[in-house]
C-alpha cells in the first residue's frame, strides 16, 4: 500500500511520454518498434534492479 501511490504516478507518467513519443513517431511515418523495444528494456532492467533489492532485504532479514 505504500508503494502503490509512488508507482501509479511513475507509471501513469511513463505511460504518457510513451503515448506522447509513439504519436509523435507514428505522425512522422517512422517505426515505433524500435522506441517501444527500448522502453521495454528499461523499464525490465529497472524492475529487475529493485527486484534483486527487495529480494536482498528480504532474504537476510532476521524475522524472529
Amino acid at each position: 500500500m505504500i508503494l502503490a501511490m509512488p508507482l501509479s504516478i511513475i507509471s501513469v507518467n511513463i505511460s504518457q511520454v510513451l503515448l506522447q513519443r509513439i504519436v509523435e513517431k507514428k505522425n512522422k511515418g517512422q517505426n515505433v518498434y524500435r522506441e517501444l523495444k527500448r522502453i521495454f528494456f528499461i523499464l525490465f532492467a529497472f524492475s529487475f534492479l529493485i527486484l534483486l533489492i527487495l529480494q536482498f532485504f528480504v532474504v537476510y532479514r532476521d524475522w524472529e
